[in-house]
């Protein structure tokens, strides 16, 4: 099982990493950030970071389709974190 901490880590780092990529200094992230243009990420980079996160985490919570509900980087770990570990409640 996958803790909610380190989901967070591991998301944190992808971002950080496609961020890198593109020369681009990380902003300061919390679990409250918007996902929005204020992380400096682009619809590209965004799919960059979900399949590192895909690879990372083994699992894909975006195959059944667009989630419309994810507002902060919170709702992001929230739905890995609920994907990995289907039994475990928020």
């Amino acid at each position: 099982m996958v803790s909610r901490e380190k989901m967070t880590e591991i998301i944190f780092n992808v971002i950080r990493e496609v961020l890198d990529l593109k020369g681009v200094s990380p902003p300061a992230m919390t679990l409250e950030s918007k996902i929005d243009e204020t992380l400096g990420l682009e619809s590209l980079d965004w799919a960059a970071v979900v399949a590192l996160l895909e690879e990372k985490a083994q699992v894909d919570p975006f195959e059944r389709g667009l989630r419309q509900d994810l507002h902060t980087l919170g709702d992001l770990v929230d739905l890995y974190f609920s994907e990995i570990n289907p039994c475990v409640k928020g």
